[in-house]
């Protein structure tokens, strides 16, 4: 029996599974189409209104780079003294163009200065001496709107800053033609089309990208002024006066209260968004036509497989096996199983990848770990340095001190002998504290890049012979024979440094050689090399130890007769060292007992024409001196120190104390030291430069702290120069020959 449901072919099916798609489809994109001309419209609006905040920011940039300039002249100190015509000069010197002068106007508005003008030449009341009170009683800058040029007749706007001195009150301006801001808009590359244009808060326009010549300086559309006085930023319909329609969106600038305008053709905004939709509804229709085009085709083969399907089940029922060609079952089943085992493989891999992003955050959270451990332990390091440097230098100032008073003292025969013997212990155990002081600091500096250097001129043989006479007053040299072969070669180098690594290469070699043996010191010049050569027949290098002996905290076997131990710091000073003046040290050894050699290898520079003759204590006057130390050692032995050397010398305890002395005995000379109770060093040194009466007196800052960031800070304060506890008697005299040559501040 036949069923009554109509019956309709397989292409038809298609058709209205197609239609049953593609209508809801077609609704849906009707509303996307309408969603998508509005979105245009408003990204088309967004544009416009980034661009006109961008060309805004552009003008304030202009107008804030203007006020810093003026600040920094203003801060000028040929101003401050009232120099004119050097300031002039300077303002003449800073013209960068002829859209843009400088002025200087008195509180009344009279100009006295202009940078496009030639220095005494007569200038006119400025165009807009009303607002000078205004100006004069603010503290931020004032951009004024467009104004008469009085000298050159010609439109201009001024950004002005006051300028407070003792002498009086000023304005510094930087004035503006109108054409500079016409070419900050054009350097913003605004579309053709597109009408921008800049206006202050009368109305008057600035600067336009269209019809400048014939509309600058002339008030703006009445429609977009009133719109723009009600808000600082809005949008604007209306018809512009080249008779276009325009959407203006403006911007007005809380800086100068000037708005900024950008107006884009209706026309323009319109078209894209048309552009866009009409793109998409072809799209739309590509696609309707396209999707009926392919149901009918795939109907047609489908329906094809389908009759061919029932050709071979009709011929199966007839005891004959025919194949269905067209239905492919096997592939698609094929395909589903690869399709399967890529999606697994897929899932593999993601799971792989997110192990994997596990292990890098782990590695990552790790490492910043890490770093920020080494970092604290590299601070604590630092932080540990610094005071051990500051708490052994205390006692060593006073070592010092007394040092230079037994040597300046008068007595008996037998006094003497014994202030002599004892003077020598002191200052060679104070030398070697001092020598353990420096290095470790100076190699926790150079490890982390702290130092810099001072290059000049050296003799490398005056510094072998400047390193040795040092040596010699130290009895460092009485138990071994110095052989010297030095000829002059000259190096560009630290001259402190540079002592530092000879005087390092020459302990080393005293320690490791024997009483009675002998060093052999050589400064030679090869090509363009400058070479100094230390060698000695001491119990020389191991080769196991020899690749590391510049390494930090490496060191040989000492001898059980050497007095002399050490930190195993200085060979790697000296090799940090010689590496910051791009110079090379090598070591080399015949083994245990054969002695060593160490070379170190600069490049060599021309011999200068002439050199400086240093000041000697013996060429001062007497100074009165205030020294201002808490350590009562440290404070009386340099007290007697300065009074054996002739100068009238004063003590204080403390920072009150030490103002107090200063502005009652008026001394030449202040030596202050930064750790005080009370007040530090830095308080008191801001104080005596604060107060007229002790501001002249030359400042010297006595620390244990040695770091360039320690004499920076004293530098700032007011000192006028900056020494190291324990402070050696030679350095403390060139500080005070220098002051003395200087006079009072």
């Amino acid at each position: 029996m036949l069923s009554s449901v109509p019956v309709i072919k397989v292409r038809t099916h298609l058709l209205f599974m197609v239609g049953a798609v593609l209508l809801p489809a077609a609704v849906f994109a009707a509303v996307a189409l309408s969603t998508l001309l509005q979105s245009e419209r408003d990204s088309a609006h967004r544009s416009v209104r980034e661009t006109a905040r961008f060309i805004s920011l552009a003008v304030e940039r202009e107008l804030a780079k203007s006020e810093n300039t003026l600040r920094v002249l203003a801060s000028s100190e040929k101003l401050a003294r009232g120099e004119l015509q050097a300031f002039h000069e300077r303002l003449t010197r800073g013209q960068t163009g002829t859209e843009t002068w400088t002025l200087l106007t008195d509180a009344n508005g009279q100009p006295l200065l202009n940078s496009r003008l030639p220095y005494g030449t007569p200038l006119s009341t400025r165009a807009d001496p009303s607002p000078m009170p205004a100006i004069l009683a603010d503290t931020r800058a004032v951009v004024s709107g467009m104004l008469m040029d009085a000298d050159t007749k010609r439109l201009i706007v001024t950004v002005n800053v006051p300028v407070h001195l003792p002498q009086g009150n000023y304005v510094l301006s930087q004035a503006f033609l109108p054409g500079y801001f016409s070419q900050v808009l054009a350097q913003t590359l605004p579309p053709p089309s597109w009408i921008v244009g800049l206006f202050d808060r009368q109305s008057i326009s600035i600067a336009r990208s269209h019809r400048v010549e014939e509309l600058v300086g002339k008030p703006v559309n009445a429609q977009l002024f009133e719109a723009s006085r009600l808000s600082a930023m809005g949008e604007v319909r209306h018809t512009t006066r080249e008779g276009i329609e325009v959407f203006d969106v403006f911007v007005r600038s809380p800086l100068s209260g000037w708005t900024m305008a950008v107006g884009v053709p209706i026309a323009e905004l319109e078209v894209p968004a048309l552009r866009a939709v009409l793109f998409a509804a072809l799209g739309l229709l590509a696609t309707l036509l396209f999707g009926t085009w392919l149901a009918l085709r795939n109907g047609t083969r489908l329906a094809g497989s389908i009759d061919r399907a029932a050709e071979a089940a009709s011929m199966l029922g007839q005891g004959e096996v025919a194949p269905a060609p067209g239905l492919r079952v096997r592939e698609i089943e094929g395909l589903h199983e690869a399709m399967h085992k890529a999606h697994m493989d897929l899932q593999a891999e993601k799971q792989a990848r997110v192990l994997a992003e596990a292990d890098r955050q782990a590695l990552y959270a790790r490492e910043h770990t890490a770093r920020a451990e080494a970092e604290a332990q590299n601070r604590s390091k630092d932080a540990f340095l610094a005071m051990l440097g500051h708490e052994l230098r205390n006692p060593l100032s006073a070592i010092t001190g007394a040092v230079e008073v037994i040597k300046r003292s008068s007595g008996t025969k037998g006094e003497l002998a014994a202030t002599h013997h004892a003077h020598e212990i002191i200052e060679r155990q104070s030398g070697h504290l001092a020598h353990i002081v420096d290095d470790l600091l100076d190699v926790s500096r150079v490890m982390s890049g702290k130092i810099e250097l001072d290059g000049q001129p050296v003799d490398l043989s005056g510094g072998v012979r400047r390193v040795l006479a040092t040596l010699e007053a130290a009895g460092r040299t009485q138990r071994h024979t110095v052989e010297l072969d030095l000829t002059p070669a000259w190096v560009n180098a630290d001259i402190t440094r540079l002592d530092q690594i000879v005087s390092n290469l020459l302990v080393n070699a005293f320690k490791y050689t024997p009483d009675g043996g002998t060093i052999h010191v050589t400064v030679a010049t090869q090509g363009d090399k400058s070479v100094l050569t230390v060698k000695d027949n001491g119990v020389g290098i191991d080769a196991a130890l020899l690749p590391t002996i510049f390494d930090i905290f490496v060191q040989g076997t000492p001898n059980l007769d050497r007095a002399q131990g050490g930190l195993g710091i200085g060979l790697a000073l000296v090799k940090q060292l010689m590496q910051l003046h791009g110079a090379r040290i090598a070591a080399c050894s015949d083994g245990s007992g054969k002695g060593s050699t160490f070379t170190a290898t600069f490049k060599r520079i021309d011999a200068p024409q002439a050199a400086l003759v240093e000041a000697t204590e013996e060429d001062m006057r007497p100074l009165r001196i205030l020294v201002v130390e808490d350590h009562a050692d440290a404070r009386d032995t340099l007290c007697e120190l300065l009074q054996l050397s002739g100068h009238l010398v004063e003590g204080a305890r403390d920072g009150p104390e030490g103002i107090r002395a200063a502005g009652a005995s008026q001394p030449d000379v202040a030596i202050i030291d930064i750790g005080l109770p009370g007040l530090n060093g830095y308080e008191v040194a801001a104080r005596l430069r604060a107060d007229p009466v002790t501001q002249h007196i030359r400042l010297i800052a006595l620390t244990g702290y040695g770091q360039a960031q320690d004499r920076q800070l004293a530098l700032d304060a007011g000192f006028d120069t900056h020494l190291v506890k324990p402070v050696n008697a030679d350095e403390l005299f060139k500080a005070l020959q220098a002051m003395q040559a200087q006079g009072p501040r």
